[in-house]
């Protein structure tokens, strides 16, 4: 059934198409004429229509003018271009204005004119079908917020697919709720606020239920009062969709992972009946929704996973650190004891020992204190110009003693002119630290260990080469992950240094990165801004 309005202001031409119609056999039509592009408003609102044929020469109005007024007052329908004279140029340009097709009217027929007007309706169904997912992958894509996203969703169907649109989303217990809601007329809005907290029973006939039941779209394509009254949960339900003219539903289920987690409503209350065609575009867009439900979920399930690992880590790293230091304290009290009384050299020994045992617990604390806060986006810096070649001999000299253990050798090499770097002290050592601390770690006795620096850009690089065994290929992706050694026979650590390490980097704006071949070692490089020139005193 076409609803066809007639914009033309000539009565013959307006009384010879509706001729031409009604002698094509079997089409199904109601046209109605108006004559001006200002009755237009008036007209669709007492007569809703499915299609507009549209002169291009109106006494308010006049060609390409024609065709982008129409389609500002009806954007959702298919417009079919009449025009006098067969000028191909002015109707392409009419179809990019926004008309689906065009006829001259001196070559027109009823059957033409039929296909025309099919053609422009699946042409128009097409492109607002694509415009609708592809608006509604970016709403999905552009936000983890549930409540917000789904609103979203609801807000985009009203604009194009129905007049009323309701996301009806399961909890965890399995009860099914009203989660967000939308109608195309902000007056009506309150009476969906009415219907939000309403109950659902399973029990009665709704779609929903059926939709969830199934998993498949349910199509009610025309509801009149018996079936409304039949879909009401309860007196209040009832009046509610009555109120609201429900006359055509689509629902379809959102699954995604083989869970149905719910399903959307579109609803219409013009006589403008759903048809297979928007089932499929619904259970489509429900489909994509569902997956983006699914991962809201899944980033609220881990948000809340890191809250609570934070609070026992806080807890635990206080407790912690209390019993660590006391420890400590008693380790020292022994330790002076037995040099206070002469006491064993074993003694002596252990104590110091215990006290090594203390200061890897100290650190592996913290290093599990900046991975969370390095996760949380909290890990500060406080930069500062700080000069390079001091920093690496710090670093240099508290390795020395462990390094003449395996009599390797430490290199330093800071190229001359490198500028001081911008950086945190403390968090630079400690990269650093982490770096050649790995490669005393994996350096065979008798290797060399070289730390290097200079300028690159506005940025100073730093690097920290090794002669050990070096990381095979398939290992290099990972050896920044946390938890994750690459290199190694036996575990050395917590697998946390690189990953702290990068997180530092690119807290002050760097990067770093590895470079290896098996057997020929391993270089370690990482950058940071260079410290800003001081600006020169003008001349007296």
């Amino acid at each position: 059934m076409f609803h066809i309005l007639l914009v033309e202001d000539n009565p013959g031409d307006a009384r010879l198409i509706r001729a031409l119609l009604s002698e094509v056999e079997g089409l199904r039509f109601e046209l109605v004429h108006v004559e001006r592009l200002g009755d237009v408003p008036a007209r669709m609102e007492e007569h809703p229509c499915s299609v507009v044929l549209l002169d291009l020469s109106l006494p308010d109005a006049h060609g390409l003018e024609t065709v982008t007024r129409m389609h500002a007052l009806a954007p959702t329908l298919p417009i079919v271009v009449l025009t006098g004279g067969d000028d191909e140029t002015l109707a392409l340009r009419a179809m990019h204005a926004g008309a689906q097709d065009y006829l001259v009217k001196g070559q027109v027929d009823g059957r033409l004119l039929a296909r025309a007007m099919r053609y422009a309706s699946e042409r128009k169904r097409v492109e607002r079908r694509f415009a609708l997912l592809a608006e509604a992958g970016k709403i999905l894509a552009s936000s983890l917020e549930l409540e917000g996203t789904l609103k979203s969703v609801a807000r985009l169907a009203v604009a194009s697919f129905a007049d009323w649109c309701i996301v009806y989303v399961r909890d965890d217990d399995g009860q099914l709720r009203r989660q967000a809601t939308a109608h195309v007329d902000p007056a009506r809005e309150p009476l969906l606020q009415r219907l939000q907290p309403l109950p659902m029973d399973p029990s009665r006939p709704h779609p929903v239920f059926a939709a969830l039941r199934s998993g498949s779209g349910q199509l009610l394509a025309e509801v009149d009062d018996a079936t409304r009254a039949a879909l009401a949960q309860n007196a209040e339900h009832r009046a509610i969709i009555q109120a609201l003219d429900m006359r055509s539903v689509v629902v379809a289920p959102m699954t995604a992972h083989e869970r149905t987690l719910g399903a959307i409503g579109f609803f219409r209350s013009r006589p403008n009946p759903y048809d297979a065609d928007d089932l499929e575009l619904a259970e489509e867009l429900a489909r994509r929704t569902a997956v983006a439900l699914a991962n809201a979920r899944l980033y609220q399930q881990a948000q809340a996973a890191t809250r609570a690992r934070d609070e026992v880590l806080s807890v635990v790293s206080h407790d912690l650190g209390n019993s660590l230091s006391a420890m400590n304290v008693h380790a020292r009290l022994l330790e002076r004891y037995v040099q206070r009384t002469g006491g064993r050299e074993e003694i002596t020994e252990r104590t110091q020992a215990i006290r090594s045992l203390v200061d890897q617990m100290h650190r592996l604390r913290q290093d599990l204190l900046d991975v969370a806060s390095l996760e949380a986006g909290r890990l500060a810096v406080e930069p500062a110009p700080e000069d390079v070649l001091t920093l690496a001999r710090e670093t240099l000299d508290v390795l020395r003693e462990i390094a003449a253990e395996k009599a390797l050798r430490l290199v330093c090499e800071v190229a001359p002119g490198t500028p001081p770097v911008h950086a945190d002290r403390g968090r630079l050592l400690q990269v650093l630290g982490n770096l050649l601390g790995n490669a005393v770690k994996f350096t065979p006795a008798s290797g060399t260990i070289t730390l290097s620096a200079a300028p690159a850009g506005g940025e100073v690089r730093f690097s920290v080469a090794d002669t050990g065994a070096g990381i095979e290929p398939e290992h290099l992706p990972h050896v920044f992950d946390r938890f994750w050694q690459a290199r190694h026979a036996r575990r050395a650590g917590a697998g946390l240094g690189l990953a702290i390490a990068r997180g530092i980097v690119e807290a002050h704006g760097g990067r770093i990165w590895v470079e290896s071949q098996p057997g020929r070692g391993a270089t370690f490089h990482f950058t940071v801004p260079a410290a800003p020139l001081p600006a020169r005193a003008p001349f007296a």
